[in-house]
Parts: structure tokens; sequence; C-alpha cells
């Protein structure tokens, strides 16, 4: 079995179980802050969580200067597969990462809610248009800092809901936000 560690958003690679515990006993391998995978897992865990993985010395971090992470793969050492959708899940977004995609899907309802307030009906919709786009590109570039692979979605951002689907599927989430936008734009058309 081969365990992929990841830590502050850098794949590490594949390491067997007894190679992983030697680079954690050595410290080259953060215990306390790294995730890691494998092909039986559904998701990203701590490394502390994976079964067979001995903790460090309690007196390593006086023993050592301790380096940044693991040392790079050698060219004896297996190639790990590519990550693709057979292989691990995305890193976990950060808590809070989905207020923007449901700030998207209330936009044309809180629009109409603005255009009755200003006594405009109608009279901001390039404004809502150009807020909806601008808040997709947003998200956009959020999942891609989280790790997420987002090539092709930034063209969907003119098309909010067609946006918010890929988004779902991208996470691997309901879809929530999107059926929200579609009730909230068909609220607003008949307001």
């Amino acid at each position: 079995m081969q365990i992929r560690v990841h830590k502050d958003g850098t794949d590490f690679g594949a390491f067997p179980l007894d190679e992983l515990n030697r680079l954690v006993a050595s410290g080259m391998v953060p215990f306390y802050e790294a995730l890691v995978w494998h092909e039986e897992l559904a998701d990203w865990i701590p490394l502390g969580d994976l079964p067979g993985v001995v903790p460090p010395p309690k007196d390593l971090a006086l023993r050592l200067e301790l380096p940044t992470g693991p040392p790079p793969l050698s060219a004896s050492s297996p190639t790990p597969p590519p990550l693709d959708r057979l292989g691990p899940p995305p890193m976990p977004t950060k808590q809070g990462a989905d207020a923007l995609a449901w700030v998207i899907a209330f936009i044309p309802l809180a629009a109409v809610l603005l255009e009755l307030a200003l006594a405009r009906p109608g009279g901001l919709w390039l404004v809502v248009f150009a807020a909806n786009v601008g808040l997709c590109y947003r998200d956009e570039v959020e999942l891609r800092k989280a790790g997420y692979e987002t090539k092709g979605m930034g063209a969907t951002s003119f098309f909010i809901p067609v946006y918010l689907w890929k988004r779902s599927e991208l996470l691997r989430q309901g879809k929530g936000y999107f059926v929200a936008w579609i009730v909230s734009f068909m609220l607003s058309l008949s307001v």
C-alpha cells in the first residue's frame, strides 16, 4: 500500500508504511501537521489517525533541527501513480469556503429587494450580473488556492447556474447552492 503525504498544499508523494514510519521517526514528516491518503480511504485523514503509524519520539524536537518536509523521492523509489479522478480526493476546503457560493446563490433575490428599496425595478440587472460574475471568479481563485483543479470553470462564471453546478461536482458536494440560485432567480422574476 502506497500512502500519500500532504502538508501545506504540497503532495510529497507516496510511501510504504514502514518508510513513512522511518520518516516520522526522523522528523522528516511532521506527524501532527500532515494529512495522508491511500486507495482504501475515502478522504484525506490526519497522519496520526492512520493505523500502523508510530508517533515520533517525544524528545525528537530537542534532538533534531526539523527540516521543512520529507526528502525528495529518489530514483530508486517507485513513481507514484498520477493524481486523477481515481486518485485521492481533493484537499478539503477551509471552513467557510462555501460561504461565497451561498452568497452567489442568493444574489438574484437580494438584487430584487434592493431594486424595490430603491424604487428602480429592473434597473440594476447589469450591476447584479457583474457582481455574480465577479464573485464566481473570486470563488474560483479561492478554490484554486485550496488545491482544486478549476481549469475550464472560469468561462462558466458568465452562466452562474452552470458555474455552481460544476463547483458542486468538483467539490463532490450536494447541489444545494445550485438549487438555491434557481429558486432565488425564479422568485426574483415573480416580484
